[in-house]
């Protein structure tokens, strides 16, 4: 049976937080690093499996990343990887 598909789509936040999980956060570090309580977290972390329809953070995460929604891991970004085209500084040209 095949997942279901985002009904509903995560905010700015929960987009934030999923990519807490994504580096196996806790709910203690992610709320220290957005500046929100634990309790936000755990809102947000709630919010976030719902909407994915997984019942645990790495389902969450696995899910996210079949809908594109955060990178796979070992894919790096061109920009985080100093490759960006549009830098002059990259040493790439466009």
């Amino acid at each position: 049976m095949p997942l279901p598909v985002v009904v509903e789509p995560l905010t700015n936040k929960e987009l934030e937080v999923l990519g807490h999980l994504t580096e196996l956060a806790t709910t203690a570090e992610i709320g220290a690093a957005m500046f929100i309580s634990v309790n936000t977290v755990r809102t947000h972390v709630r919010n976030i499996l719902r909407k994915l329809g997984t019942d645990r953070r790495n389902a969450a995460v696995r899910r996210a990343w079949e809908l594109g929604l955060v990178p796979a891991p070992g894919v790096v970004d061109a920009a985080e990887a100093g490759n960006d085209p549009a830098d002059p500084a990259s040493g790439q040209t466009a």
